[in-house]
This record gives C-alpha cells, sequence and structure tokens, in this order.
C-alpha cells in the first residue's frame, strides 16, 4: 500500500533527526525480560505522557511517559525522568496477558481489551481495526498466534524493511541513573508473554541512557549485544 505523503514527511523526519542524536547506530541487546520491571515514568523530558496526551487512549489506564524512537536512539539525558514510579505488571496490558495464559480470564474480557474497543467506538483505529465488532475476538486469536509462537521460538527480533524505515518495532527501553532498564512504549504484549512463559531472554533496543548511569553499567548492557 502506497504511503501517504504525510506519512513519508514524517519517517523522513525522524530519520535526520536520528543521525543528529543518535551516539550509535541501532543495536539490539539481549536481556532477561523479568529484568525489565518498571516503565518510563511521566515526566516534563518524555516526549509523551499518558495522561497529557488522552487518558481514553488504551495504554493510558495508568499514566507513564515514553520518548519517540528514532528521533532518541542513543540519547543521553539528564533530569528527574527516570524514577521507579510505574510497574510493568500493574499495566493492564500485562494483567490481561497473565490471566489470560493462567486461564483466569479470556484476554477479550480483560479491562485492557474492553478500553481498546471503547476506544473504536470513539471513531479510533486500534490495532489497525476501525471497527467494534468482533475486535476483541480477532485480537485475542492474533495474541493466541503470538502465545503460541513465543512458546516455541522466543521473542523474534523485528523485521527490518525500506517501508518501516523510520519504525523501530522491537522492544524498547530506557536505562535509569541506576541502571534499570525503563519499558518504553514498545511491545507490551511480547514483553508480558515472554515474562510469564519465563522466556529466558528477548530482544531489546536502547533509547535514552540517565547521564548519570554507571560507565560499568553501560560497558555491561554493550557486552549483551
Amino acid at each position: 500500500m502506497a504511503m501517504s505523503i504525510a506519512t513519508v514527511i514524517y519517517r523522513t523526519t525522524n530519520i535526520v533527526r536520528s543521525f543528529g542524536r543518535a551516539a550509535h547506530p541501532l543495536r539490539r541487546i539481549w536481556v532477561d525480560p523479568s529484568e525489565v520491571r518498571f516503565c518510563t515514568p511521566p515526566s516534563k523530558y518524555a516526549d509523551v505522557v499518558q495522561f497529557d496526551a488522552n487518558r481514553a487512549h488504551p495504554h493510558a489506564a495508568i499514566n507513564r511517559g515514553y520518548f519517540f524512537e528514532w528521533s532518541n536512539l542513543g540519547r543521553t539525558l539528564d533530569g528527574a525522568w527516570d524514577d521507579l514510579s510505574v510497574k510493568f505488571e500493574d499495566l493492564l496490558e500485562y494483567k490481561a496477558i497473565a490471566d489470560h495464559i493462567a486461564g483466569r480470564s479470556r484476554w477479550s474480557c480483560s479491562e485492557f481489551a474492553g478500553r481498546a474497543e471503547a476506544w473504536i467506538k470513539m471513531g479510533n483505529a486500534s490495532r489497525g481495526s476501525i471497527t467494534a465488532k468482533g475486535f476483541k475476538e480477532g485480537r485475542e486469536r492474533e495474541l493466541d498466534l503470538l502465545i503460541e509462537s513465543i512458546s516455541k521460538i522466543g521473542v523474534r527480533p523485528a523485521k527490518r524493511s525500506l517501508s518501516t524505515l523510520a519504525t523501530i518495532d522491537d522492544i524498547c527501553v530506557n536505562i535509569s541513573r541506576t541502571s534499570e532498564m525503563l519499558f518504553n512504549n514498545r511491545g507490551h504484549h511480547r514483553l508480558a508473554i515472554a515474562k510469564c512463559l519465563t522466556v529466558t531472554t528477548v530482544p531489546v533496543v536502547i533509547l535514552v541512557t540517565h547521564r548519570l548511569c554507571r560507565s560499568d553499567a553501560l560497558n555491561f548492557y554493550s557486552e549483551k549485544s
């Protein structure tokens, strides 16, 4: 499908901005998903704060902050953007997956699925769907396939192509001053599934690193690439 002019401009702008900020090229590292315990918190430093953007958004049940991927790739940043106040396992996205895998409640019956359906009914798209009819059941089938795949082969690195040049679709994290990996805003379900299935390693991309992060911690992450 042909890209719109607006999409081309957006992606080109992100690529140009990334060259000005990135301290290193796109590099994936493999980490234990259980080590990604927290999310990037809301702050004035984040590109988006969920509650400021739209509290009705499916991902905005808990207030979080996140950075745009390409324009922050490899960035080092000062400031109070890295506190450990938001736990990943408190997110509705995680709880819906955990309950589904454990057989406690189907994903389509979860609060998160309900928020996604309500978002569509408000005239928005969710996962490419613009109609609420059958959305929850269809998305649940997609997640079942993803769960089956991850149970067999783990989480695989996102594929790269010219059409996705300005999009990083891997699980993205930021590194706090205490060397904690903070989930950014990509790969909610892949990370949740990996945690629930006790997958040993997953590929992630590091975006922002706090300037006060110790050099030995940075070397540790570099050795994982």
